[in-house]
Formats: structure tokens, sequence, C-alpha cells
């Protein structure tokens, strides 16, 4: 029998959407199935508390970053505290942060300047457990895909290599 994990793809919204879409796509075709909060804006304690409830029924939890700290809530990005919750929560976690190079050639009109102190901050948070680093979309996908079917090759008893144990 096949087993389908559910992957909470977490992201800033408007910067992201074709990587995003990308991860999506590797995901399902891979037979798995991918949830998140991009299909809605966040705004009120309430959003939170479903947010809180997907990555509650998620296997595992893969968050994409570039240059951008997000929405906030209470002075936190939402892409921060579902981070923070699915680490809480001891969901399997995985982020993935636009590389060096890319970030010097990402469009200006993509990034969130005024917030670049607390997205410096948020990605020094991440480096602290396991992280991986992309440049496109494509390469992005093909990380996110890898990192998924090692666990689908066999491994047991544990999360998937690429995916940090909590």
């Amino acid at each position: 029998m096949d087993v389908k994990y559910q992957i909470f793809v977490s992201s800033t919204y408007a910067d992201l959407v074709d990587e995003r879409r990308s991860v999506i796509e590797a995901v399902l075709n891979l037979g798995h199935i991918p949830v998140g909060m991009a299909a809605f804006q966040a705004s009120d304690d309430t959003q939170w508390d479903y947010i809180k409830r997907r990555i509650d029924d998620s296997d595992y939890y893969v968050l994409i970053v570039a240059e951008r700290y997000g929405s906030e809530l209470k002075g936190k990005s939402y892409t921060q505290m579902e981070y923070g919750y699915a680490v809480a929560q001891g969901v399997p976690t995985v982020a993935f942060l636009l590389e060096g190079g890319a970030r010097k050639t990402w469009a200006a009109e993509k990034g969130e300047f005024e917030k670049k102190a607390k997205l410096e901050r948020f990605r020094k948070l991440y480096e602290k457990k396991l992280v991986k680093y992309w440049r496109n979309k494509d390469d992005l996908a093909g990380k996110v895909a890898m990192a998924i079917r090692r666990y689908d090759r066999g491994l047991s008893g544990g999360p998937p290599l690429g995916f940090a144990a909590v």
C-alpha cells in the first residue's frame, strides 16, 4: 500500500507564486498531498487557529524563503509563526532559503526591504535547523522532491533524510 503524506508548504504569498506552484506540483507528482495557507490572506487569530490545525494534520512541513518577511500578526510574520509552531509540535521540518547569488539578482519588486532586519534574523533562525538553498523555481522543486523521495525509498522509523526531526 502506498503511503500518502500531507505536506504543509509555507511561504510568503505574492513573491513566491511560481516557486510555490512548482513545489506543489512536485509534491503532487510524488503522490502526496500539499496543503498551505497561500490560498487566503492571513488577518486574525481565527485564521491562525485554522493554520495550526492544518499544521497539526500534516506529516511534514516545508518552508520556502526568498526576500520577504511577510504579513504579520502581533509583530511576527505568519511564516515565522507557522515554522515555530511546526517545530514546537514535533512536525519534521526543512527550510529552503534563496541562496546568496540568487538573492543578489532577485527582483526588487519581490523584496520587502523595509523588513530586511527581521528577514535576516528569521533566516538565521532557520539555519539552526536543517536548511537547503535554492536558485530558481526548478531547483527548488527538485530539492523538495528529493527530500520527500528519500523517505519514499524505504526509510522507516523516523523522518526522511532532508527533514529535521524536532
